[in-house]
């Protein structure tokens, strides 16, 4: 159930690498988004995939990220061991979870779905402060 699909897999080295498109290329930009798209779990996978189906230990993680506007600038960052470290074990706490999920039959959720929601004051006062400048009706009145 496990699946992973590595851009490039060379024949003559040990380096897992992956190509990203990024809005911005920059340092802080590029360590973001490893975080928030957890490329660190990807690369793990990738490197247990490759030692279980072809016996290949991976010794180095490149993420290739290129920007998505003109010039497209390319940063290339390589990712310590620390961080493929902590990929494996968010990954397997999450195979672990599905698991868990599977043989309970019993899948995490929020437990109000289908209620109504409430519409935030923030909204209400945006609206109510545009209905003043051009003259509207504010929201009690509609």
């Amino acid at each position: 159930w496990i699946k992973v699909r590595p851009d490039a897999i060379p024949a003559d080295s040990n380096m897992l690498s992956d190509l990203k498109t990024i809005t911005e290329s920059d340092r802080i930009s590029c360590s973001r988004s490893i975080t928030d798209f957890g490329y660190m779990i990807q690369l793990a996978l990738a490197e247990m995939a490759m030692m279980e189906v072809l016996g290949r230990q991976v010794t180095e993680h490149v993420l290739v990220f290129v920007a998505k506007t003109p010039p497209y600038l390319v940063n290339v960052k390589v990712l310590p061991r620390e961080y493929i470290d902590i990929g494996r074990r968010l990954a397997r706490r999450s195979i672990d979870i599905f698991a868990a999920c599977l043989e309970s039959n019993t899948w995490p959720g929020w437990p109000d779905d289908g209620e109504y929601t409430e519409i935030p004051g923030w909204l209400k006062f945006r609206i109510d402060a545009e209905s003043d400048a051009k003259q509207l009706p504010k929201l009690e009145e509609t």
